[in-house]
């Protein structure tokens, strides 16, 4: 399926899986969010969410996402508490349409 492919991972602020292939470019599993925030919006009380995702290698993979929050935008940057365990998600459908430039 992957044969003489590239993948490729965008993270921010979604996490693509992407295949740039010798003779094309497509999406392999599905997006998934990576972060959000409301600073700037709520008016000293915005705050920021980041997610881990993680994945359970098989033939057919299971990804995992673990939520962290700080509730200090433009504060300490550096204080994320996190939100329980990881659940089990599914990828939502890559709908970029790629092109190969070259």
């Amino acid at each position: 399926m992957m044969k003489d492919c590239v993948l490729l991972i965008f993270v921010f602020p979604v996490l693509a899986l992407t295949a740039v292939c010798a003779q094309d470019v497509r999406p392999v599993f599905g997006t998934a969010q990576t972060y959000l925030d409301n600073c700037g919006v709520a008016e000293n009380a915005g705050e920021a969410t980041a997610y881990r995702i993680s994945a359970r290698v098989a033939a057919t993979p299971v990804f995992y996402r673990e939520a962290f929050i700080n509730k200090e935008c433009g504060g300490n940057q550096d204080k994320w508490t996190s939100q329980g365990n990881r659940k089990q998600i599914s990828l939502k459908a890559d709908e970029i349409k790629y092109r190969r430039v070259r």
